[in-house]
């Protein structure tokens, strides 16, 4: 049963072999709408084109490295030759690992800002040339992390790649309302993702706990006492690449299970 119309539109959705990247495809699928899969590993994205078949849309998975700009315009190329138009752009490729600031050495810190910062720029950047050229009243989203708001220990690269998405968000609204091209930030809490599971055994070590206590003890301060699925992340992203959310632009929407902290 579709959430919400998508029917006729075309997602291009970055990171989509795993995580929120895979949820948010699967939401658009769900909501008639048809989807560009675009990630480093070939293998992860076939899969999820297989599952999203079963759904009845079209699918296109894309090989592509989100750091390399060549990379990012002959998917946006592909997407349109196949689809010939592209109406929402869900920027969700991310990595994270953590380094205290006394040790980060620069390549440490501009591989995290090429994926989650840079990369989401040119493919916005290329995405937003082609609605602008084809009058496309499209919808552009990225995501942030509650790292993005309040800051992590041992995670400053991370947070602050995340934290530049809320300002870029804001100035992309500015100026692309006047072709009715709308940009939010989605900043989810905590989600059930690998990197999310990776993050806690490496957070656990760099402080000395237990990962599966250090998890537990991260959840309790969740007022739900659970983290999101990365489907739930999903569904918002594609309500808010819907009709019904065509007056919300250049605002970040928090969904944390109720943690009003970030």
């Amino acid at each position: 049963m579709n959430r919400y119309d998508l029917k006729g539109k075309v997602a291009l959705i970055t990171g989509a072999g795993q995580g929120i990247g895979k949820g948010a495809a699967q939401a658009i699928a769900q909501s008639g709408g048809s989807v560009i899969l675009c990630g480093r590993t070939m293998d992860k994205l076939n899969k999820v084109a297989e599952e999203i078949e079963l759904l009845g849309v079209e699918v296109l998975p894309i090989k592509m490295d989100i750091s390399n700009i060549d990379d990012i315009n002959i998917a946006v190329s592909q997407g349109v030759e196949r689809f010939g138009h592209i109406d929402i752009l869900l920027n969700c490729a991310g990595i994270s690992d953590l380094c205290k600031l006394v040790d980060v050495e620069p390549e440490f810190w501009d591989e995290i800002f090429d994926i989650n910062l840079r990369g989401s720029v040119f493919m916005s950047k290329a995405v937003a040339k082609h609605m602008i050229e084809k009058g496309i009243h499209g919808t552009i989203e990225f995501v942030s992390s509650q790292a993005g708001k309040i800051g992590e220990y041992g995670n400053s690269a991370y947070s602050a790649s995340k934290s530049a998405l809320h300002a870029l968000c804001q100035s992309m609204a500015l100026e692309l309302a006047e072709y009715s091209i709308n940009v939010v930030t989605v900043c989810p809490g905590f989600t059930n993702t690998q990197m999310m599971q990776a993050e806690f055994q490496e957070k656990g070590e760099l402080n000395d706990t237990d990962p599966k206590i250090y998890e537990q003890e991260l959840i309790n301060t969740i007022p739900l006492k659970r983290m999101a699925s990365p489907y739930e992340v999903g569904s918002l992203m594609a309500y808010l690449s819907s009709k019904e959310a065509s007056y919300i632009t250049g605002v970040t929407i928090t969904i944390a299970g109720g943690n009003v902290n970030i």
